[in-house]
């Protein structure tokens, strides 16, 4: 068997007046943990266990949102939920709990809940780092609060630390071990301990001659708090962008020139389709234009190149609000608006800086 574990029995203390962080939403509509897990290849895992706290299922029906959000990608047959009735002291607690509960006898990978990464990972003992000189030159990330590894010329982890700079790969959040015994019983030995991470549990193995090869990651996002998972949040949005005067000059359906037959505005196009480009930005085109004028609409897009996911039709030719909700994860002000100058090239100027971290 080979399982993988995302122990979520914390108290997510740094995300205070929000719900469990774990159970968040990424702005593409998946909770948190979901998004943490889908790096991993989960068609690889026999089972996925995810254990949690019997509090937070009585406050925020957990267990129900993770059947949910798993069965919405077709894994609820390798699911498996346990729900401790205290939280426990440590993450290394849980995880033993998972196993003794779970009935884990085989390889196993512990998966944290807050961040994202790829990885190929494989039965054995290993942990997943990257490289801080890799990370993007404005990454937010506090990487003094890592655990960092140093390792041999073959991969084998010599030392591993926490929240120490002992080389240039630092801890990401997944830790494979070939077998639940084996960890057990180096656990056993530290679980008095009350600050115990997985590392002290890996380097105790290290000590005992069990190695450990570091595996790299790509495409690392770190989420572990508020401050980090607002960030990230800030980047996604919709556009609601008006077509004519906007994106191609004025037209109108009974003078010249009409609907249809003007050119683009090619700097304000450029700016809008950086956004949708980003992978992060829905763009929403919309017009006073009649939905009988789609066919002619649908051509001058095409020709000038205006990338876009939805249009809408029949807006009244007036004044337009915008109104959306605001909460701790989704902060004031939620939603903003731009006036342009009709046939004006000033869009990217006017929206410069609204989808930043």
């Amino acid at each position: 068997m080979f399982d993988l574990i995302m122990p979520v029995a914390g108290g997510s203390t740094r995300f205070q007046g929000t719900r469990p962080k774990w159970l968040l939403t990424h702005p593409e509509g998946n909770l948190m943990f979901y998004e943490a897990l889908r790096g991993l290849p989960l068609e690889k895992f026999d089972r996925i266990f995810i254990t949690c706290l019997q509090q937070h299922d009585e406050q925020f029906h957990c267990a129900q949102a993770i059947r949910n959000q798993m069965a919405k990608h077709g894994l609820t047959d390798k699911l498996q939920i346990i729900v401790l009735p205290e939280a426990t002291k440590h993450q290394p607690e849980t995880v033993a709990k998972t196993l003794r509960l779970g009935n884990i006898t085989g390889a196993f990978v512990v998966k944290d809940s807050d961040n994202y990464f790829e990885l190929e990972a494989e039965p054995g003992n290993f942990v997943s780092v990257a490289d801080a000189y890799k990370l993007p030159a404005d990454g937010r990330m506090n990487l003094f609060n890592k655990s960092y590894v140093s390792r041999d010329d073959h991969q084998v982890i010599v030392n591993i630390v926490e929240k120490q700079v002992i080389s240039n790969l630092f801890c990401t959040g997944a830790y494979g071990f070939a077998s639940s015994a084996e960890f057990l019983t180096y656990y056993d030995k530290l679980s008095h301990e009350s600050n115990l991470y997985l590392s002290h549990v890996i380097y105790s193995m290290i000590l005992a001659d069990h190695n450990f090869f570091a595996r790299e990651c790509t495409n690392y996002l770190d989420w572990g708090t508020l401050d980090d998972w607002m960030s990230f949040c800030r980047q996604y949005g919709a556009v609601f962008v008006d077509l004519d005067g906007t994106l191609v000059q004025n037209s109108a359906e009974f003078f010249d020139p009409i609907w249809g037959s003007t050119p683009g505005i090619a700097a304000n196009i450029k700016a809008v389709n950086a956004l949708y480009d980003s992978g992060k930005v829905r763009v929403v085109i919309t017009t006073s234009r009649h939905a009988s004028s789609r066919e002619v609409t649908i051509a001058q897009l095409q020709r000038e190149g205006i990338k876009y996911h939805e249009i809408l039709f029949g807006m009244n030719h007036g004044k337009r609000l915008l109104i959306n909700d605001f909460a701790k994860t989704n902060p004031y002000p939620s939603c903003e608006a731009v006036n342009i100058a009709r046939n004006s090239a000033d869009l990217a100027e006017l929206i410069k800086g609204f989808f930043k971290s």
